[in-house]
């Protein structure tokens, strides 16, 4: 029976290197990260990709077989090819450590591994040049390294949530049933509040993707904590202002019925007045709501099937639609 990661853990490092690597993997796995043993290039070397949801994560190398050190372990960030690390929001000092530990390919002819390096990226708000094919790497990580490395961690978790896999169905008359139902769960925590079905399984007829999106109205923005811990204790996991393109708050809940609430101001909010604004222009103008069908039957049927792609191809469509919103065509 291979061994666990843990089992390497206990066999390779010692002291703090083993506190600290038990700890990481702790988190990686309360995450619902799945860990695979690395074969190739790496499979001499205890070596570790760690995915969610099918899409990389973080790499973990316990031990090399060359440099047994029992204080020496390295973590590297993803090499998906996503700029999660451009458009999220990171705490100041965390920020620091993150640009003290980029990764800066060494190699002169470009390769390292599977590393496609020697790129220049914006990290967090600043240019770096020659940077690997995973921007981040950590080498000995020690207590204050490791918060660093878990809020880079939930980042990442964020960003593969947030560019989920989409597919569209027909409408279905029991997205309204399970509305109802949500609604009388989020009361507990948002009593007095309005509380809407927003987005395409709100409009009769229309074809959507299978995630029921709901609309709060707060009295007072941001979120109090309570309001944000009642979501979680609900099964919503939550996105936050993390993203700089996402000034609402925002959560998901995932499983037999797929949820989106979105938190905003109320009535005097720009983002309440435009998901209102649509949901009903859609109701009263069916053949738009056609059309606008269509199109997302079209773009997944073009082999487009993640959320940031999604959106992308259904932009420009949508831009006309708002323009009509907001104009009161």
């Amino acid at each position: 029976m291979e061994k666990e990661i843990e089992d390497y853990i206990g066999l390779a490092l010692i002291e703090s290197a083993n506190k600290n690597a038990l700890e990481f993997v702790v988190f990686l796995r309360a995450n619902e990260m799945q860990f695979t043993r690395c074969k190739g290039y790496w499979e001499d070397k205890l070596y570790w990709a760690v995915n969610y949801n099918d899409k990389s994560v973080c790499y973990i190398l316990i031990s090399d077989e060359e440099k047994k050190n029992p204080h020496s372990w390295t973590i590297w960030s993803d090499d998906s090819g996503s700029t999660w690390f451009k458009d999220f929001l990171l705490d100041e000092q965390l920020k620091d450590i993150a640009w003290k530990n980029v990764d800066i390919c060494g190699n002169v002819n470009g390769v390292c591994g599977g590393c496609a390096g020697k790129i220049r990226k914006k990290i967090f708000g600043k240019d770096f040049d020659n940077v690997c094919g995973t921007t981040f790497r950590f080498d000995n990580p020690e207590s204050e390294t490791m918060e660093c490395i878990k809020k880079l961690i939930e980042l990442r978790k964020t960003d593969i949530l947030i560019d989920e896999n989409v597919s569209v169905v027909e409408y279905n008359p029991n997205w309204v049933t399970q509305f109802n139902n949500e609604k009388t769960l989020l009361q507990q925590y948002f009593p007095n509040m309005p509380i809407e079905h927003i987005g395409s399984t709100s409009v009769n007829g229309m074809t959507a993707k299978p995630i029921v999106d709901i609309l709060i109205a707060i009295s007072n923005f941001p979120p109090q904590e309570e309001m944000v811990a009642g979501l979680e204790q609900l099964g919503y996991f939550h996105f936050g202002p993390h993203n700089t393109q996402m000034a609402h708050y925002y959560f998901v809940k995932r499983g037999t019925e797929n949820y989106n609430v979105h938190l905003c101001g109320g009535n005097g909010d720009s983002r309440w007045h435009d998901q209102i604004g649509l949901r009903d222009f859609l109701r009263n103008n069916p053949d738009i709501a056609l059309k606008y069908s269509d199109l997302k039957k079209s773009i997944i049927d073009r082999g487009i099937n993640t959320m940031l792609g999604y959106w992308s191809e259904k932009n420009e469509f949508f831009t006309e639609i708002m323009k009509k919103v907001n104009t009161h065509e």
